[in-house]
């Protein structure tokens, strides 16, 4: 608590603001923005990597909430929080997500660990998180960092002796076995949206459709194409998502792989449509 106290004395509206932006960047909300861009401006291989890093540590953070039940700071809270305290998921994926960034990129090393501080201290600054909530989401998202790049190049050189249909039929029955048996809250929609994203953006990179875009207005076409697919798919299935996780599980199926197949797909051959009028 004193720790708390101690980030809380500093208040005032602007800290308040640019801590609430700040927590933002941890914030679910922030995922369903960046993956979709991640499939439709960014090399396709990369983004399928990580997808898989994210859900992974999404999975693994919800799981240990559950396990260790830990209640959140009483009487400090300045905004809403629900679910669990230990450990804090806005600080470990703020490692993975701003880790893993980096270490693709390699460079912005500063600015990464900034990003990944400020996001942490956010949270106790918010009240929301004891100082051990935060220290073991960084202890725990760096864990994940490492293990991701130690381990990846050796599944990598082992995945492309599978063919893919066989691999993506491993996939779904591990998702869907994850997703039924677990008992982790949420883990249909963290397993759904892995096996969506990673099966169509597989498919995709197997079809040549390009996900880097050339011009300005590729990125517009593919924006208004991919979230109005997002949202028309959402309204037509939402009468049934919310059933329990096998409904949640195929509902985030079926808008990932708009996200990394089918809107990627259609704004392609629009393209084309649109040079053959040319």
């Amino acid at each position: 608590m004193p720790i708390i106290e101690f980030f809380q004395s500093f208040d005032n509206p602007g800290i308040y603001f640019f801590m609430r932006f700040a927590s933002l960047l941890g914030h679910k909300g922030f995922y369903v923005i960046i993956l979709p861009l991640f499939y439709w401006f960014w090399n396709r291989v990369d983004a399928i990597r990580f997808t898989i890093l994210i859900c992974i540590s999404i999975f693994i953070n919800l799981g240990l909430k559950e396990f260790f039940h830990q209640a959140r700071p009483l009487d400090t809270a300045m905004i809403d929080a629900d679910g669990y305290a230990f450990p804090s998921g806005h600080a470990q994926q703020a490692v993975v997500i701003w880790g893993f960034l980096v270490l693709n990129r390699g460079k912005y090393f500063g600015f990464g660990i900034a990003i990944m501080i400020i996001i942490g201290i956010s949270r106790l600054y918010l009240g929301v998180h004891w100082p051990l909530d935060v220290l073991g989401g960084w202890i725990i998202g760096g864990a994940l960092l490492a293990g991701f790049f130690s381990l990846e190049s050796w599944f990598a050189n082992r995945i492309p002796i599978i063919k893919l249909r066989s691999f993506l039929t491993l996939l779904l029955v591990a998702t869907v076995l994850i997703s039924l048996l677990s008992n982790v809250e949420y883990g249909g929609i963290v397993m759904g949206t892995l096996f969506g994203l990673v099966s169509g953006g597989l498919i995709a990179e197997r079809l040549g459709i390009p996900s880097q875009r050339e011009v300005f207005l590729d990125y517009i076409i593919s924006l208004i194409i991919g979230y109005l697919g997002v949202y028309l798919i959402y309204l037509a299935i939402k009468p049934i998502a919310y059933i329990g996780e096998l409904s949640l599980f195929i509902t985030l199926i079926i808008i990932c792989i708009w996200i990394s197949l089918g809107g990627p797909l259609l704004t392609h051959k629009i393209k084309l449509a649109m040079r053959l009028y040319n």
